[in-house]
């Protein structure tokens, strides 16, 4: 969706058009929530978290609240979230029980795939969390460095560097294990 569109969105949505939030409800409903199910591990609980995402959003734009960056928004909404989550429960993050991930409507493609992302899944889970982060938005969720930078509160430098620093542990744990 073209920045513009959802400026215009978003306004007619401060408006209290819901047809215009349900638009952008279902542009990135999928994408939050399988964010928040890569962090969680639990379906039912991203699917609510996921549902705190948009209801959260809903209320920002409602009161009055602006957003630059809807997607970068959203993200770091479920970021917190999913923080959140981690202190009141404190439990370990585990990105080896993600599931039900939908990548490609072919279906051995969508196998070959869920088995290259559970290995490489498996390893990533040894990677320091920032570089689980970090690597997880950029490469599976395919957001923009300054998106990402929006998100974390890091400078885009930084997060290169973190990436960089990230892949290239997780390609020696992945040759070590051929």
């Amino acid at each position: 969706m073209l920045r513009i569109q959802e400026k215009i969105l978003l306004h007619q949505i401060r408006r209290g058009n819901q047809t215009a939030f349900a638009k952008l409800y279902n542009e990135y409903v999928d994408k939050i929530q399988r964010f928040i199910l890569f962090k969680i591990s639990k379906k039912e609980i991203a699917e609510e978290m996921t549902q705190n995402v948009f209801a959260k959003t809903l209320n920002y734009l409602l009161g009055g609240g602006e957003i630059k960056n809807f997607r970068a928004f959203l993200y770091q909404t479920a970021r917190h979230l999913v923080i959140d989550f981690y202190r009141k429960r404190h439990l370990e993050i585990s990105l080896e029980e993600a599931q039900e991930i939908s990548f490609s409507p072919d279906y051995h493609q969508k196998i070959d795939q869920k088995m290259e992302i559970e290995e490489i899944k498996k390893h990533l889970s040894f990677l320091k969390p920032e570089h689980q982060e970090i690597i997880l938005l950029r490469f599976f969720e395919e957001l923009p460095f300054r998106d990402i930078a929006k998100i974390t509160g890091q400078k885009e430098a930084t997060l290169r560097m973190i990436a960089h620093r990230g892949i290239k542990e997780l390609k020696e744990k992945l040759t070590t294990n051929d």
